[in-house]
């Protein structure tokens, strides 16, 4: 197999895919959490079952590839959520992963802001400018935000944590677990 996923690359993809499926449908109370390098990598592993349908045309492959594209397309078993940082390449990024992922009419994305200083709590008035401009950016982000795609339902704020207890009850305080 190592062979011929260096020949057909995608076809890795495809394979992550239907087993990131299967173990859903074996547990539907399983969470999976995808962290990709970029945008155009997360759109390349989700655009895998429609090239290789494309390919292929028919057979068991094609039928697979159906399964794994109507649970991708399901809102009810895929949520998708684009988790970006307060600055405007991130959020630029997260906006064209959105889009490409809507273009493959996959379960509609959410988009949500991630390490916002902004949603600390009070940091007083005396601060550095490079929080100001820290602040500056995240405003101007979230106005874009509102103007292209309404208020964000979901920002976590910069947790200054690093004791992995304590920062995922922080998490959690901050979002909830993404039910709704």
């Amino acid at each position: 197999f190592h062979s011929l996923f260096n020949i057909l690359p995608g076809l890795k993809n495809l394979v992550y895919l239907g087993s990131l499926v299967n173990l859903l449908l074996e547990d539907p109370d399983l969470i999976i959490v995808l962290d990709s390098p970029s945008a155009g990598h997360a759109l390349t592993l989700l655009e895998s079952p429609g090239n290789f349908r494309e390919i292929l045309k028919t057979g068991p492959l094609v039928k697979d590839i159906n399964i794994i594209e109507k649970h991708l397309q399901d809102p009810k078993f895929t949520k998708m959520f684009v988790l970006f940082l307060p600055t405007l390449l991130a959020f630029h990024e997260a906006e064209e992963l959105r889009e490409g992922i809507l273009k493959l009419k996959l379960s509609k994305p959410q988009l949500v802001l991630n390490g916002a200083f902004s949603k600390m709590p009070d940091l007083g008035e005396d601060l550095p400018a490079f929080l100001k401009e820290k602040f500056s950016v995240e405003q101007l982000i979230l106005k874009e935000c509102q103007e292209k795609f309404g208020p964000l339902e979901k920002i976590i704020p910069h947790i200054p944590q690093s004791e992995r207890n304590k920062l995922i009850k922080e998490v959690a305080s901050a979002i909830g677990r993404f039910n709704d």
